[in-house]
């Protein structure tokens, strides 16, 4: 196959050229994780094995302050599952959860499918997901059994919310989860922050600050979403996502998880050449609450000559 242009190859390496610079200031991606970072990105389709007409659909996220940063990569299960394939085994996924994940692909024969790798000061996770709608009860039938997931299904039933965007789960060992989107479907910006705190309340977690609920409130034009991680042993991540937020809502959002660096995040995101924040997150983890802003990058669209 011959590449239609030097234009595509330009397009294939941007996306991975400013992901790599916007790594270089985050206090998670410090040595070794850093080369552990770039080692995922090498093992993504190249774009002389990919699919005509295919592409790549980039991701990056990370905490106000830092501590943590994901990168996520999706695109034709063809073009990502032989490669991912052999990058989870060198990194020692799981042989259980590369099962789970196999099990899953057979069930819901994906159209996309997702790699993610996150870099916290502890460490290097990596996993898979689904970027579409599937029935939220199926996502929750994949997630280990708990009372959390009880807790949810009730909730979801309670609220008539029947839809997940967005299936994933960790690779790892030790301590496995799955990650769930849930849309909150209301037309209404206060029932969608009453519908997401009955959750809160239900699972037993802290709502968000007052300050944060009241910017959402005030600033947010976007949709909501709940965003939550689910363990055998319960919740280990419950977060609310607000689509299209404006900069006012980050700066003020920013103040209400005590974040005082906005250069930090300023500097992210100019070395990401992105003005804001595709959805930002506020978020309840085991050491207390916090924000994390997602990047969609520019899609690759591959045309090649076959």
């Amino acid at each position: 196959m011959e590449i239609n242009s030097t234009e595509v190859v330009e397009q294939f390496l941007i996306p991975r050229i400013r992901m790599q610079a916007a790594r270089l200031g985050v206090p998670a991606s410090k040595p070794p994780r850093d080369q552990q970072l770039d080692d995922w990105l090498d093992s993504l389709p190249l774009l002389a094995t990919m699919s005509k007409d295919s592409g790549i659909e980039y991701e990056v996220s990370v905490t106000g302050t830092g501590d943590r940063l994901t990168w996520r990569a999706s695109g034709l299960p063809q073009d990502f599952m032989p490669v991912m394939n052999d990058y989870w085994h060198d990194v020692g996924a799981s042989d259980l959860e590369l099962e789970k994940l196999q099990k899953v692909g057979k069930k819901l024969l994906p159209d996309i499918l997702g790699s993610w790798i996150e870099a916290t000061e502890s460490g290097i996770d990596t996993g898979w997901y689904f970027p579409f709608e599937i029935p939220l009860q199926q996502a929750l039938d994949i997630a280990s059994p708990s009372d959390a997931n009880d807790i949810v299904s009730d909730w979801a039933d309670e609220f008539d919310l029947d839809i997940c965007d967005r299936l994933g789960a960790t690779l790892a060992d030790g301590s496995p989860y799955t990650a769930i989107q849930i849309p909150l479907l209301r037309d209404n910006i206060e029932e969608q922050i009453y519908i997401a705190l009955e959750l809160f309340s239900a699972l037993k977690l802290p709502d968000p600050p007052e300050s944060a609920i009241g910017a959402i409130l005030a600033e947010s034009e976007g949709d909501l979403s709940i965003s939550i991680w689910l363990t055998s042993s319960g919740v280990s991540k419950l977060g609310i996502l607000v689509s299209d937020p404006s900069n006012r809502l980050l700066i003020d959002l920013c103040h209400a998880a005590d974040i005082q660096d906005l250069e930090f995040i300023a500097g992210f995101q100019g070395l990401l050449s992105v003005e804001t924040p595709t959805l930002i997150e506020c978020q309840q983890r085991s050491n207390g609450f916090c924000i994390e802003m997602h990047y969609l990058l520019q899609e690759l669209k591959v045309d090649i000559n076959s």
